[in-house]
């Protein structure tokens, strides 16, 4: 290989220097350069007639199916955890002896599915799972799993427990300051207990500042209902009336408040709260003590309260 420089019009070549792995940074052809080689690593160690499922068998669309591959990410499909395992291992031996590639072992994951006539005919109770009993456990649900890489993943994404649980052991309502909306979408001023205790902002609070008060959904205070009939006991409204301030622009379906109607409809263009939108409804880490939602003109319960001065909406 020969790098080409160009000075005063004039064109001048290196010596020639060798490129010992890996592709040009930046440069187009380098992926179809990467695609070529690990499809003839595919061709020469994980080619085999019987291996991957067949897929409308019996029928004259019958089609063996055996991988899916997408730039550097590769699903091998197998009938069986040892044919799986055996063309993983032979793929990662082959990787390396031919193109120095390693597989990266802790993004590497094994995705069993169940087929029907299979583990009982593919049904698993709660109490099987249970059953397994593995070594990692989880402490919000009792589900257990072999490795702690399965057991976070769980605890990260999947374990509702955990996320409903989480809310009410960090968060402890101080007291209800407001309330907007119709009873069957309310939400609710929320002032909060304590400080941010941690080393770092968390939803823009400062390490050792109060949290500021949110608005928040009234479903995710089912934990603090003396906080909700206390502020209903004192407050200028009747539960069963639909709260509004004609000089807020307000969306309905996440309360944020936005400086114009302009703003408002650009918010309503893209909120993920609304039913039906593309990106459906917010989870509970999404909403919950955000911290970036506040009001043109608090009622008289909310004064003498911090409330944060920042408004979002108005792209």
């Amino acid at each position: 290989m020969v790098r080409a420089a160009e000075s005063a019009g004039q064109t001048a070549l290196s010596d020639p220097f060798p490129i010992d792995r890996g592709v040009v940074q930046g440069d187009i052809v380098s992926p179809y350069c990467f695609i070529l080689a690990l499809q003839l690593i595919f061709l020469q160690c994980d080619d085999r007639p019987d291996q991957g499922i067949l897929l409308q068998e019996g029928t004259d669309r019958c089609v063996r199916v055996k991988s899916l591959k997408y730039a550097d990410d590769i699903a091998t499909i197998s009938p069986d955890v040892v044919q799986s395992s055996q063309r993983v291992t032979l793929i990662a031996q082959k990787s390396f002896a031919m193109g120095t590639l390693e597989a990266h072992t802790v993004k590497s994951e094994h995705m069993p599915v169940m087929k029907e006539g299979v583990f009982g005919g593919g049904s698993v109770s709660e109490a099987d799972i249970k059953a397994a009993d593995f070594e990692f456990v989880c402490e919000h649900c009792d589900r257990s799993f072999s490795t702690r890489h399965g057991l976070s993943v769980h605890e990260g994404r999947w374990c509702g427990e955990a996320e409903r649980e989480s809310f009410p052991s960090d968060f402890e309502v101080d007291r209800i300051l407001d309330a907007r909306g119709p009873p069957d979408k309310r939400f609710y001023l929320v002032s909060w207990k304590g400080k941010n205790t941690s080393a770092a902002p968390v939803a823009g609070t400062l390490p050792g500042d109060p949290w500021p008060p949110t608005w928040e959904p009234a479903r995710y205070l089912d934990t603090a209902p003396h906080a909700v009939d206390t502020f209903w006991m004192s407050a200028p409204y009747a539960l069963t009336d639909t709260i509004e301030d004609p000089s807020e622009f307000r969306c309905a379906d996440c309360c944020q408040f936005c400086k114009s109607a302009a703003g408002l409809g650009r918010h309503r263009s893209c909120c993920k709260s609304i039913p039906g939108s593309r990106d459906g409804q917010k989870t509970v880490s999404q909403v919950l003590h955000q911290g970036d939602f506040s009001v043109s003109s608090p009622s008289p319960a909310a004064q003498g309260c911090l409330v944060p001065a920042r408004y979002n909406g108005d792209g």
